[in-house]
Formats: structure tokens, C-alpha cells, sequence
């Protein structure tokens, strides 16, 4: 079986469409029974093997870029940024993968991207993660919104829809009017590098943060409105000096898209040394500050899972969640829950964990037991039979 998918998520540093896609290919290739697999990139094909991954994967612990950038290629980044570039892009990465993807000989496509770069003669399945363009369209810039236009009309058409949570598939159901049965709920696994020993050279990574094991908080997610750190900072702020001198809240992950509509004040706190952006964090690294920080505090308004909380929780991190969208599906009875925008909630949660060192660290064998039902093994057998089901 020959599947192709589009490999432009698999552009580094990798939100969690890409860390989705790479991580589900990576375990699809990794069995006896692989399907052939073929991605599209700007505008050519790429065959994807095990060579690809093991070529990618130390590129994504790095969080570079793949290859070597000319200033041809920087230049041509920086105008596809306007609007009648991009459009010209869109348009000419449509006519290129529409003409040549004949020639690959596709059983079916697999939209990692939630839709196909173009229109298709053969089955399309569209992975659709969430529904945050539906619910909350002003956390997502203009352009996003404008290339999910094909998606209901590729919905209606897909031998079956494939998502990664219950809550997400009904979403789509209540939504764009899918019956529930032709979606497919395809979980992702745990990170592999937080489901491994610690590195012995923790003390070494904490130091290169100036942090110390279990004095600091953390918020891991790509830096996005709907991803609600405002809510979290006004509540840290209200911490004494004291408390947030010795925890700092150590803020985790790439810049997204929009303003983070910070609080008065966070400058303030960045002076102190209290708030503490520290940008992509390599996965051995952050496998080291899950597992030694005080609390992980995930506020997000809206999740199609929350890939940081399952990997935190397989790290034995203590977990303060959202109560909302698919975050409880996916934390169970391990985490603990506050309402995205309840203020007093989250501040409740800081100052606890703040006054007892022994914070809940009694559960930590708990939380990894449960983070260990989310395998890529698994999600790959499922995808292997959704294939399966595509074809029939």
C-alpha cells in the first residue's frame, strides 16, 4: 500500500501537528507490515523511510531546521509571509502536487495538515485535531483560517475522518454534522524521549537554566493566545516575593501566532528573575524539567488532547490542568483541574504547591502508569487499520 502525506508540519521546531505526524510515521515504519509512504514537501516528493526519520530525528531533538538554508530560500520564507505571496504559493504548491501525485500510484492521502494541499482522485483521509478555528477563530491568524476553507467540503467527501480524542470527535460531529462513526480516534503516545530513564546529567541541564530540582515551576506549550498564559501569570504574580524568588515559573516553547495579551506588570517579574521565557527547550532537556519541577501548570482555553500533559505526567511531573475540552479525557484522575479563566483557581493551586515541598510527589508512580496506555505502537496498529478501512 502506497499512503502519501503532506510534510510541511515536519518543520522544526514542531508544534503538535508535527510532533503528531513525525512520531506516528516514525512507529508506522518501525513495523514489519509498513506501508509504503510518500511526502509532499514546498513542492516535490520525498520518499519517507527509516533513513528519513533517523536523518530527522536528531534534528528535531535540536529543534533546527532540516538541511541547510540558502539566502534564496530565507528570502522566499520572508515573502510568503504576505498576503499576495502567499496565495501565489498556495496556488503554485496546488498545481504542482495536483499534477504530480499520478505518478506516485497513491492507494489513499493522509491530510496530517487537516486537509490535502490539492484536489485528489483517490480516498483522503483528514487528521483533524481540533476545532479551536471553529470555537475561538481570533486565535488564529487570517491565512490559517483561509486554507481550512476546502476542510468541510473534504469531511463530507473522506472514507473516514480521522481525530485524536473523544472529546475532538464530537466536536466534529456536532460541528459539521459527521456521524460519529466514521470518525476515528487515533491517540497519540507519549513522547519517547519522556519514556525513558532520566539522563544522569540532570544537575548539568538544570544548571544550564540556573534552576534547581523541584524549586521551580513550568508551563510548557507554543506560545499562542488560546494557550491562556495570561490567566497563569496574573495568578503566579500574586505569589510574595518570597515564594516567587525562590520559583521562578519557567515558561516552555516556541512563539506561535497573536499577541499573548500579557498582564501589567510581567516585565516587572521578568526583572526580578521570576518569569522566565526559556524559548525551545530540546526534548532531553525538557524531559529534565518535567521530571524535577515543583508543578506543571497547563491553562490552555482549548485542547485536542494537550500533548505537553501526558508527556509531563510520564516524567511523574506533578500535573494542574484546564477542566476543559479534551484535558481531562486525557489526565484522568492524575492531574489536577482548574477552570481556564477562574483567576483565584490557579492562584489556589501556585500557593499550594508553593508551601509544600512534598507536593503531591507521592503520586508520581501513579501518573506514570497512567501516561504509559498512550504508545505510538498503538496509535500505528490503529492507523494501519484505518488504512485498511480507507480501502475497502
Amino acid at each position: 500500500m502506497r499512503i502519501g502525506v503532506d510534510l510541511v508540519p515536519l518543520r522544526p521546531p514542531l508544534t503538535g501537528v508535527g510532533n503528531y505526524e513525525f512520531y506516528l510515521l516514525a512507529a508506522l515504519l518501525n513495523r514489519p507490515d509498513a506501508p509504503h509512504i510518500c511526502g509532499f514537501a514546498q513542492s516535490s516528493w520525498a520518499k519517507v523511510d527509516k533513513h528519513y526519520i533517523d536523518e530527522f530525528r536528531p534534528i528535531l531533538e535540536a529543534g533546527g531546521a532540516r538541511g541547510t538554508w540558502s539566502w534564496a530560500d530565507q528570502s522566499k520564507r520572508l515573502l510568503q509571509r504576505s498576503n499576495i505571496a502567499r496565495r501565489a504559493y498556495s496556488w503554485i504548491r496546488r498545481r504542482t502536487f495536483e499534477r504530480s501525485y499520478d505518478a506516485k500510484d497513491l492507494a489513499l492521502f493522509h491530510a496530517f495538515a487537516y486537509v490535502a494541499p490539492g484536489n485528489l482522485r483517490v480516498p483522503v483521509i483528514p487528521v483533524v485535531y481540533d476545532l479551536s478555528f471553529v470555537r475561538f477563530p481570533e486565535t488564529h491568524p487570517p491565512a490559517r483560517l483561509q486554507s481550512l476553507r476546502a476542510l468541510p467540503k473534504q469531511l463530507q467527501a473522506a472514507p473516514v475522518v480521522h481525530t485524536i480524542s473523544h472529546f475532538s470527535a464530537r466536536e466534529i460531529a456536532d460541528v459539521f454534522g459527521i456521524s460519529l462513526s466514521r470518525i476515528a480516534v487515533i491517540y497519540p503516545g507519549v513522547n519517547p524521549s519522556f519514556d525513558r530513564a532520566p539522563s544522569e546529567n540532570s544537575a548539568g541541564v538544570l544548571a544550564h537554566y540556573k534552576l534547581e530540582a523541584g524549586e521551580f515551576f513550568l508551563t510548557v506549550s507554543t506560545l499562542e493566545p488560546r494557550k491562556n498564559l495570561r490567566s497563569l501569570v496574573i495568578a503566579y504574580s500574586r505569589l510574595s516575593p518570597a515564594f516567587r524568588n525562590s520559583l521562578p515559573l519557567c515558561v516552555v516553547g516556541a512563539a506561535g501566532w497573536g499577541s499573548l495579551d500579557m498582564p501589567e506588570g510581567s516585565q516587572a517579574l521578568e526583572r526580578e528573575g521570576s518569569l522566565r521565557f526559556l524559548g525551545f527547550v530540546p526534548n532531553q532537556h525538557l524531559q529534565t524539567l518535567y521530571t524535577n519541577a515543583r508543578a506543571m501548570f497547563y491553562p490552555s482555553i482549548y485542547e485536542g488532547f494537550g500533548m505537553p500533559v501526558i508527556d509531563a505526567l510520564a516524567c511523574g511531573a506533578t500535573v494542574v490542568c484546564s477542566d476543559a475540552s479534551s484535558i481531562p479525557e486525557v489526565a484522568g484522575q492524575v492531574a489536577r483541574y482548574v477552570a481556564p479563566l477562574d483567576i483565584d483557581g490557579w492562584f489556589r493551586e501556585i500557593q499550594r504547591a508553593a508551601e509544600d515541598v512534598e507536593y503531591d510527589i507521592q503520586e508520581r508512580n501513579r501518573r506514570q502508569l497512567h501516561a504509559q496506555k498512550f504508545t505510538w505502537a498503538r496509535a500505528a496498529e490503529q492507523t494501519l487499520e484505518l488504512y485498511q478501512r480507507a480501502t475497502k
